[in-house]
């Protein structure tokens, strides 16, 4: 039928599950709650949604010939019809009237329909066209992106770092990058023909098996500053459209260490990466705010060393098949790192000493993770160097030309561990004086904020305590009521 589209029910199954994650959640506008379904002049069917920072479309395998046809109806109504379908293979939908659309399936043998909501088509919110030059991802430039997303930060207030950023300043050299503000990820390796750098939001949709996993993607940008700039992935059956973070990202080689600096190497081979995947989450102190373990180098024996408490014994699990190369030294740091460095195959360790970051590399790609102290005693100070942008590395394995970052040594305490931060710096230029001063203060604030969690975790033990024994109380006054009560009854018995 003309007002008809059908929509095979294996495929919106499918569809359903991504364009669910680009549904608006807003109640101020119900349409970015819909769902829009087309077909245009070729016969092609799309189903497509958006949050208005962000459009998922998904193409049908077959097209459909009958004249062009939108139909805009609520996606929970959608959703709730494909999953109670049963016995059919397809679901029609029809444009009823003006404001009403009729959904066709079926249950088991028996046809049913339903009418539900309908938009106008020209209420629908607009996606900018393609006027730019389309770019084929290398699978290592995607997989990269998609690693620099799962390290990126999930904190609101800095939406700069909530992303992936394409550092482009290099022309021939250009990297992947994504940081929490605690530990950096960067890949290069990479040469794309854009004129910007890019700031790509991180997404539940990007991150979605059912993307990842759609074939080779493609990269596009439209838009223009003045209004807004949209950065396009296409795969096989997908588009999706997101805008760009605006925004300054932080100049990341400041914080990566120097080549020439690290004195510490170790290679973990297959059998010791499967060892810390299967153990380091299982060792005491796991549950603790920056779970930190330690790497013991021993001669040419790494042992993996955690407590659960600073008064408890350690507990060491020796690590076979690493090669070593340096002095003897414990380093400790943030177990999700180490876990997450050893899942992307980053299998060459590299440390200057325990109180400096530490890196995580293999090839062209490189973790930064700042130590975790758990002795309780304040580490030395370090001056901070200036903050002038680095240049980018020459080789792609290899980013041995950047400067050597500035250490920043924040405050521990004897109750918890501190998880040492690498700070991205800012544009300004300070002097070793004023940043040692700078850090001396940050560090006064850190040791006050950490003294009253700590009085605030005493109170709430106050607390719990109280209502525990006023329970008690509670308790023991039913036992003498019902002594009481029990006793006046024997009074009135008579011998």
């Amino acid at each position: 039928m003309n007002n008809e589209i059908t929509l095979p029910l294996a495929e919106v199954k499918a569809a359903l599950a991504g364009l669910g994650k680009v549904v608006g959640r807003t109640h101020s506008l119900p349409i970015v709650q819909a769902v829009r379904i087309a077909r245009d002049k070729a016969g092609q069917v799309t189903l497509q949604t958006t949050d208005l920072d962000s459009f998922a479309t998904f193409r049908l395998e077959k097209s459909q010939e009958s004249k062009p046809l939108t139909v805009i109806i609520p996606f929970k109504e959608l959703a709730a019809v494909v999953k109670n379908s049963s016995g059919s293979e397809s679901v029609a939908v029809e444009q009823a009237t003006a404001n009403q659309a009729t959904i066709r399936y079926g249950i088991g043998s028996t046809p049913m329909q339903q009418k539900v909501e309908s938009f106008k088509p020209d209420e629908w919110p607009s996606v900018q066209e393609g006027n730019g030059e389309t770019i084929l991802l290398p699978n290592g430039m995607r997989d990269s992106l998609l690693q620099a997303m799962q390290c990126s930060s999930h904190d609101p207030t800095r939406y700069v770092i909530n992303g992936a950023f394409i550092d482009v300043s290099d022309k021939k050299l250009n990297y992947v990058v994504g940081t929490d503000g605690r530990h950096l990820f960067a890949a290069n390796s990479f040469c794309l023909p854009l004129k910007e750098s890019l700031i790509i939001p991180s997404t539940k949709f990007l991150n979605w098996s059912g993307f990842t996993q759609d074939g080779d993607w493609t990269l596009g940008v439209t838009g223009s500053k003045e209004k807004r700039i949209d950065i396009r992935f296409q795969s096989d059956h997908w588009d999706f459209t997101v805008k760009m973070t605006e925004g300054e990202f932080p100049r990341w080689r400041n914080v990566v260490p120097n080549q020439q600096d690290m004195v510490l190497k170790i290679e973990f081979g297959p059998e010791a990466v499967q060892l810390i995947k299967q153990v380091a989450p299982r060792m005491p102190g796991f549950d603790h705010v920056n779970q930190p373990i330690g790497l013991a180098v021993k001669g040419n024996n790494l042992e993996l060393k955690a407590r659960k408490d600073h008064k408890d014994d350690w507990t060491v699990i020796p690590v076979p098949a690493v090669k070593i190369e340096g002095k003897p030294v414990t380093i400790h740091l943030n177990r999700t790192y180490l876990l997450q460095a050893m899942e992307f195959g980053l299998t060459q360790f590299e440390a200057q000493d325990s109180l400096s970051a530490m890196r995580f590399r293999n090839q062209g790609r490189q973790m930064i993770v700042m130590p975790v102290n758990v002795e309780g005693t304040p580490p030395a100070q370090a001056p901070a160097e200036p903050t002038a942008p680095a240049t980018p590395a020459t080789t792609p394995t290899t980013p041995a030309s950047e400067p050597k970052p500035p250490v920043v040594q924040p405050q521990p305490t004897t109750t918890t561990t501190t998880e040492r931060k690498p700070i991205m710096p800012k544009s300004e230029t300070k002097t070793p004086e004023n940043g040692s001063a700078l850090t001396k203060a940050v560090q006064q604030v850190e040791a006050v904020k950490d003294a009253l969690r700590e009085a605030i975790r005493g109170l709430n033990d106050v607390e719990d305590s109280l209502k525990l024994a006023q329970k008690e109380r509670k308790a023991t006054d039913k036992e003498i009521d019902s002594v009481r009560s029990t006793i006046k009854s024997l009074q009135k018995v008579q011998l």
